[in-house]
């Protein structure tokens, strides 16, 4: 009650409003939390607590929202924020706006980002199951430029490219090779 006091005294207070949820947290009773988050004005900090408070309480729905709420403002769609909204989404059954997000972040993600290569291989792997092939090539290939490649992420480009581009497969799968010396990849570079 403390804590709604001080808020009550000082709309707004960010870190006041972080220190309430985390007591509702602690007390193992996040809806009140949620019932005064949903009351607050609809800034990105409070949906971004929104969102996470919902999800840890597993209202994934509430969650999802949020997060749609949010990236209606193009300013707070980063790639950070699109990594976890796009795997809720995929928990929800809606991969294609998971892969929306990440795709309008794309442009945002400095070069050499640490979260580089884990935004490139969601994107790649959700382009994939929604049959986005093009989209799918072009996130391997940039998270095959990044400094930690897994042999699944050339395994992956190689089978995007063998039936369409076997050439590129073919160079694909040296890299393969010379990187991670697979004697099938070797034999994939040569056929």
């Amino acid at each position: 009650e403390g804590l709604r006091y001080e808020l009550r005294r000082r709309p707004g207070q960010l870190t006041l409003l972080d220190e309430l949820v985390a007591a509702y947290e602690r007390l193992g009773t996040p809806q009140p939390a949620l019932d005064y988050l949903r009351q607050q004005a609809p800034s990105a900090p409070v949906l971004q607590m929104l969102a996470g408070l919902a999800k840890r309480a597993g209202d994934l729905d509430l969650a999802l929202a949020s997060w749609q709420r949010l990236f209606q403002d193009p300013a707070q769609l980063t790639p950070e924020l699109a990594m976890r909204a796009a795997v809720l989404a995929l928990l929800k059954g809606q991969a294609a706006q998971g892969l929306a997000w990440l795709e309008a972040a794309q442009a945002k993600l400095p070069p050499g980002s640490p979260d580089g290569p884990d935004f490139w291989r969601l994107t790649a792997q959700i382009a994939q199951g929604q049959q986005r092939d093009a989209l799918a090539v072009q996130a391997y290939r940039q998270l095959l430029q990044s400094e930690t490649p897994e042999l699944g992420d050339f395994d992956a480009l190689i089978r995007l490219l063998q039936t369409d581009l076997p050439l590129q497969a073919a160079e694909v799968a040296l890299r393969a090779w010379q990187e991670h010396d697979q004697p099938r990849h070797l034999l994939l570079a040569l056929n």
